[in-house]
């Protein structure tokens, strides 16, 4: 075990605190902006399958976000008769895991919301991975447009132009809404939502850290550096492109349970190109390929908006701008910043190389061994790559 190990664990064991007391120093507006940065931590680490390990672009991931909605709230108890008759009344322990009297079944809605978000994904990816590039993400636009327009029609499953209300999960008699009494502990919803989306999260980012380091991980990742290369060494580019469509779309319908849920209320516009844009954001802002780079990129991306308007407030004007929109002006200024000082990523921004000249021009000495630690391309590349 190298030295860098211990730190990182020990990075990711004071993260892990900071998590779970997080409610004990948050109100209950910071709980929900925490709710929020976890489910939009699965949405990156989705799109990180995709773009980051595959190097296929995709601004569609909002479209498979509202499939994962609408999907889990079809399930949802008073919502469709026909639903209610089949898992309103399982006998034990089936009615743990698909029983609807209390909300829509967890294990039974996050899986068809994952498996119905998938199947469209393997629908449209022979198309998609006939391209590359810009025109590869040109047709994942043009999904953001034809499900939204699937969506305000299917007024049966989503409530048409007018939306519908989605209810909160529900495992056997335990209800995600409302409060739930533990002994002499009271549990709020925001307080059962926050835990939920911050366990699937915690699920997610060690399945992709899996998926990665696995052999279907390599093939991807070889595919991404060099796709012809990959196909003489044998990879089926195809399976594998297909394979990287479903299993990110799966996961994006699983974070898309859990957004509609924590609003309550799903409207056609809510899953826009904006929400496909921020994922996108995120990944570049954290770092490519990397899972704690999906995990910085969701926080930055969750967290800047809510802190922006804490320092501004909301009677602020400046420059013509009211509050909303100098938020917008300082969210992007922000990302541009970062992303120059930054452009492999937060996750692989070291401090140190601010310095790197200072220092050689210091220390610089006619010593090989040391010009070739200090200044060889080859060996500073090499120690540029990380684990995830």
């Amino acid at each position: 075990m190298n030295g860098v190990e211990p730190v990182r664990l020990l990075g990711w064991v004071a993260c892990a605190a900071v998590v779970l007391a997080w409610p004990a120093v948050a109100n209950e507006q910071w709980l929900t902006v925490g709710a929020f940065a976890a489910i939009a931590v699965i949405g990156a680490l989705s799109l990180q399958i995709l773009t980051g390990l595959t190097g296929l672009i995709s601004l569609g991931q909002a479209a498979f976000f509202g499939i994962g909605a609408y999907v889990a709230s079809t399930l949802g108890p008073q919502m469709h008769p026909e639903v209610d008759s089949l898992l309103g009344n399982l006998p034990f322990p089936l009615d743990l895991i698909a029983g609807n009297q209390h909300g829509w079944p967890l294990v039974l809605g996050l899986l068809l919301a994952g498996l119905c978000s998938g199947f469209v994904g393997l629908l449209l990816a022979p198309a998609a991975i006939r391209l590359s590039g810009i025109y590869l993400a040109i047709v994942t636009l043009g999904m953001i447009f034809a499900a939204q327009y699937l969506f305000i029609h299917w007024d049966w499953l989503t409530g048409g132009a007018m939306g519908v209300a989605l209810s909160a999960p529900a495992f056997g008699n335990f209800s995600f809404e409302g409060d739930s009494a533990i002994g002499d502990l009271v549990i709020g919803r925001s307080l059962k939502l926050y835990y939920l989306a911050v366990a699937l999260a915690t699920l997610s980012g060690l399945s992709v850290l899996r998926l990665k380091h696995s052999k279907t991980g390599r093939a991807l990742q070889a595919i991404r550096d060099n796709e012809t290369a990959a196909a003489m060494n044998g990879i089926n580019i195809t399976y594998y492109k297909i394979a990287s469509f479903v299993a990110a779309d799966f996961m994006a319908g699983i974070a898309g349970a859990l957004y509609g849920t924590q609003f309550g209320f799903a409207l056609p516009e809510t899953w826009d190109l904006n929400l496909s844009v921020m994922f996108v954001a995120m990944i570049i802002i954290g770092g490519l390929g990397l899972v704690r780079g999906a995990v910085i990129g969701a926080l930055f991306i969750t967290c800047l908006p809510p802190i922006l308007r804490e320092i501004l407030g909301d009677d602020v004007h400046v420059l013509g701008l009211n509050a909303p929109q100098l938020n917008q002006v300082v969210f992007g200024l922000a990302i541009v910043l970062f992303l120059v000082a930054a452009p492999g990523g937060l996750a692989r921004l070291k401090i140190s190389k601010l310095f790197r000249v200072n220092r050689a021009q210091k220390s610089e000495q006619p010593n090989t061994s040391h010009q070739l630690t200090s200044s060889s391309p080859a060996l500073d590349r090499a120690g540029e790559m990380e684990k995830a």
